[in-house]
């Protein structure tokens, strides 16, 4: 079986979870044939309890991707490795002789990847409630006012001279894919890697697939409506207008100056907010290259869409918001926010107080 067909026994054994489940299963997959140098998954499966065998040895597993990975992948990973096995499992004869023995074998390495999920769960649980930074946080870490201020001196610099279309094409997608996670409240990459343009307001008569996220235009104003992303289920549907801030009006020129740039690449059928050339989706790993490559041009830094978002929520939580402004921009971001009772005792609009600041809030 190839990755594919996993993913489609998946989404038969669980057809309420998200799109985004399934596309970040494929992705998790997919790094086991980067980590074992392998050219398909079944090449795994295929070798529990030969010589061959990838998983013998779940210390050298684990070192190899934590040498590769972040503790939040290698945790994904070791995910991967035991829903691949549980997976694979079902198709494994007991009455083969050869299969009986990969039947004993499947549950030990299950059982012995669980112990290293639980220990790298534990270190990475401790490593939030001590809301430090890592290293590799470290130096590429910019405060949020001066990572705005340095984006929109970048912005005001203009296009560079004697650029190809094609070239213009990637300045203004990059650029564009990069203010989404600094002008407004930086949300997942998946909400954006699926998302389609419709010109007109989504009302039901113009039946808009619910399998899509969507940029709608509408005299010249934009609005973003998350239908698919990691916790739609929980949440459900986010839709929200860019309005007239600083920041949001910045944006809507880098909308229009994109989708001008874009036509001339994409035919008119081709819908898909971002592309490439060939008018492709963009996976999510080249997302990510395109956020630290831009990144490092414009701030010397390397900021991934998980730092955004740490840089974002620092920045925010010093100024002090209502509840409702907390829950919409949690919200917006994908996040639930339960309010404590001490914040529903406190008032945000005493004499010692303002509420105001550069973030983002919406109309």
């Amino acid at each position: 079986m190839i990755i594919q067909d996993y993913i489609d026994l998946f989404r038969h054994q669980n057809p309420d979870l998200s799109e985004n489940t399934f596309k970040t299963m494929n992705t998790n997959f997919r790094r086991l044939l980067k980590i074992f140098d392998i050219k398909t998954i079944d090449d795994i499966g295929n070798n529990i309890g030969n010589g061959n065998d990838y998983l013998q040895s779940p210390n050298k597993v684990v070192n190899k991707i934590k040498s590769m990975y972040a503790l939040n992948t290698t945790i994904q990973t070791l995910l991967a490795i035991n829903k691949y096995l549980e997976l694979y499992s079902l198709g494994v004869d007991e009455y083969d002789d050869n299969d009986n023995d990969v039947i004993g074998i499947i549950p030990t390495y299950i059982k012995n990847f669980d112990r290293y999920i639980k220990v790298c769960c534990n270190r990475n649980q401790q490593i939030i409630n001590e809301n430090k930074l890592s290293s590799k946080e470290k130096n590429n870490w910019i405060n949020y006012e001066t990572l705005n201020k340095l984006f929109k001196i970048y912005i005001d610099k203009g296009l560079p001279n004697n650029l190809s279309i094609q070239d213009q094409f990637y300045y203004y997608r990059n650029l564009l894919i990069t203010a989404l996670f600094i002008l407004i409240p930086p949300t997942r990459i998946s909400n954006y890697q699926l998302m389609n343009i419709h010109y007109g307001l989504g009302t039901k008569n113009e039946k808009l697939s619910t399998m899509r996220n969507w940029l709608l235009i509408h005299n010249n104003n934009f609005f973003v409506l998350f239908n698919q992303y990691k916790t739609s289920k929980h949440l459900g549907s986010v839709h929200k207008k860019i309005g007239d801030t600083e920041n949001e009006l910045l944006l809507k020129t880098l909308f229009n100056k994109y989708l001008d740039i874009r036509s001339e690449i994409a035919p008119e059928a081709c819908n898909i907010l971002f592309i490439n050339i060939y008018c492709s989706e963009i996976q999510q790993h080249k997302f990510t290259d395109i956020l630290k490559q831009t990144t490092k041009k414009i701030f010397d830094k390397e900021i991934s869409c998980d730092l955004f978002r740490k840089i974002f929520i620092t920045n925010y939580m010093k100024i002090p918001h209502s509840i409702t402004q907390n829950t919409e921009t949690a919200k917006f971001m994908g996040q639930t926010y339960n309010a404590t009772m001490m914040e529903k005792y406190r008032k945000i609009d005493t004499p010692d107080e303002k509420l105001n600041s550069i973030v983002v809030a919406f109309d």
